[in-house]
């Protein structure tokens, strides 16, 4: 067991944190922190692995609700909420990787942009000492004549 506490969050849960809580418990998975339940395995701290930073009380507070409203709409109209959840957090996701993809392939064209700037400055640089070189070598047999 461990000593370290936890800050659980407070406020209204966010649709993320409902579906996390959702997929958990219908998978049968214990949806509170190892650290609330002496022995726990690695599968208890599902929803804090996901984000869901909730205490076992809230997690209990929102279950009920959920199924109280869950009994109380059309199971239709409760699977439509969630199937729109399910949508919006899949597009944002998406949309989330599609700026990474474009970040990723900014950063590789700037990368690319400055090994041809410091290319450029080496081929300069060596034919700046090529004629130093070459000026050098004229101011010695300048001499020897």
């Amino acid at each position: 067991m461990s000593n370290a506490i936890r800050e659980y969050r407070k406020g209204n849960w966010s649709p993320e944190e409902s579906l996390i809580l959702i997929t958990a418990t219908m998978n049968g998975v214990s949806v509170v922190p190892a650290e609330e339940n002496c022995g726990g395995s690695g599968s208890r701290i599902y929803c804090w692995s996901k984000g869901c930073l909730r205490s076992q009380n809230q997690c209990n507070d929102k279950w009920d609700n959920l199924l109280r409203d869950y009994k109380k709409t059309n199971p239709s109209c409760f699977t439509k909420l969630l199937s729109q959840t399910l949508e919006h957090y899949d597009e944002n996701k998406e949309k989330c990787h599609r700026q990474l993809m474009e970040l990723e392939q900014q950063r590789l064209q700037s990368e690319e942009a400055r090994n041809e700037v410091n290319r450029q400055g080496i081929a300069a640089l060596i034919t700046s000492i090529n004629k130093l070189s070459d000026a050098i070598q004229a101011l010695i047999s300048e001499k020897r004549t």
